[in-house]
């Protein structure tokens, strides 16, 4: 039996990360949201985009981590489907990934 993964909303919160993006880019804007109380996702699709949204994370996770005591910080991986319109105006689906920050408290 196939699972059914759930087509993903994209909201405030959500960076597309691509092959080509720079990973300290994209720890600074999630650094941003969070400074403004938007809880940051890393959107995207395939692997050379998965190992700029990993280098991202870890870079995000050593700052939060050097300036946050008592605190535990990690994200979640989750696999979705994206709703993308062609270049002929139709709309198909694509399998993605996203990342989700979980902060909490260890004390």
């Amino acid at each position: 039996m196939k699972d059914e993964v759930e087509v993903y909303r994209e909201h405030e919160g959500t960076i597309r990360v691509a092959g080509h993006t720079q990973p300290r880019d994209i720890a600074r804007c999630a650094l941003k949201l969070l400074e403004n109380a938007i809880d940051p996702e890393f959107l995207y699709i395939g692997g050379n985009a998965g190992q700029q949204a990993m280098k991202a994370m870890t870079i995000m996770r050593y700052q939060l981590e050097s300036s946050m005591e008592n605190w535990e910080i990690s994200f979640s991986p989750f696999r979705v489907r994206l709703s993308v319109v062609d270049s002929d105006g139709g709309l198909s689906f694509k399998d993605g990934s996203v990342w989700k920050l979980k902060i909490w408290s260890h004390e």
